[in-house]
């Protein structure tokens, strides 16, 4: 959270500013990025409530019941009104890319390290198994929130989204298998 939302969301408003060549992190930044600034300072409190030991409310619990759901369904029902199937034809190879990067690219990477590092061997290779599945699931939809915010290709972002989504159809056996 504190990468996507401190690194990835001011970087995606630089690039919706127009600034493509020297990238950089400006903290400053932050208190104009309204969705980075309040999910962290949000974080931020939250972790720092838990260390100092003041006890959750109750009343959280409940809230977060009923939050979770509708936050999460008003961002399907954006993301669904945003997604033009009849623009996904025109990133094909994009599509290929965020397929072969994602699901073959980082897999690549990371089990192997996992493997090196040993995760196998400790309980029952649980730690294994959540990276592998880890490495196969499709990209969230939170990835097309800064496009919507900032400008950028949202026609593109969608068919990224799209394409590693419908990989998860393909590859849930898979995950089903490793996870067992």
């Amino acid at each position: 959270v504190l990468v996507y939302y401190g690194v990835g969301f001011p970087l995606a408003q630089q690039m919706g500013d127009g600034v493509l060549s020297g990238l950089r992190l400006d903290l400053r930044s932050l208190g104009r990025n309204k969705a980075a600034f309040v999910t962290l300072a949000a974080v931020l409190l939250g972790g720092g409530l838990n260390l100092a030991g003041v006890p959750r409310p109750a009343l959280l619990d409940g809230v977060t019941g009923i939050l979770v759901p509708c936050i999460t369904g008003a961002q399907g029902l954006a993301i669904g009104a945003t997604l033009r199937l009849a623009r996904v034809r025109d990133y094909l190879p994009e599509m290929g890319m965020v397929v072969a990067v994602k699901f073959l690219l980082i897999p690549a990477a990371l089990l192997p390290l996992g493997l090196l590092l040993g995760l196998h061997q400790i309980l029952g290779g649980a730690p294994f198994k959540t990276l592998a599945v880890l490495t196969l699931m499709p990209s969230a939809f939170l990835a097309l929130v800064p496009p919507v915010l900032y400008g950028l290709d949202l026609d593109l972002a969608n068919s990224g989204w799209l394409a590693s989504t419908l990989c998860l159809m393909v590859l849930l056996p898979a995950m089903f298998f490793l996870a067992a």
